[in-house]
């Protein structure tokens, strides 16, 4: 009979296990890595549409809900109506700067600077607006 004693079969699982060990914990970092990425390139997106929607002649305003974890765009009408909203996921410890919960936007698109300051487990990273020319630089590693 041609057959693997206990030991080899041991040795095999202990081998699989150390090699799990290793790569399991990058595959987490590069799972949270992506999701840092979309989060600042959809916070990036949120203001661009609430630019361009205030320039064609809207009432924009832009809300964050630290209890939903949560920011929305609406029209600011007698009833406000929700044009986006984009979850923040739960990992990401998120504050808004420049701000305390809501950003407006004139008819010619501005609005006052504004940021965000994401905590993720690389580090802090922050999202940064200058309202009256809609330009933004995202940093890494900030302090």
């Amino acid at each position: 009979y041609n057959a693997y004693t206990l030991t080899e079969v041991l040795a095999v699982v202990v081998l699989i296990g150390l090699v799990a060990a290793v790569f399991v914990p990058s595959l987490a970092r590069a799972s949270n890595s992506s999701q840092l990425a979309r989060l600042k390139a959809d916070l990036i997106q949120l203001d661009v549409s609430a630019r361009q929607r205030a320039l064609q002649g809207n009432a924009i305003s832009m809300r964050w809900e630290p209890e939903a974890h949560r920011m929305r765009l609406f029209v600011r009408q007698t009833e406000p109506q929700e044009l986006l909203s984009l979850m923040v996921p739960e990992q990401f410890k998120f504050e808004p700067v420049g701000f305390e919960t809501a950003v407006k936007f004139d008819a010619l698109g501005q609005s006052q600077s504004y940021g965000y300051q994401i905590l993720s487990e690389s580090g802090a990273h922050l999202v940064d607006f200058n309202g009256q020319s809609g330009w933004y630089e995202v940093y890494s590693g900030v302090q």
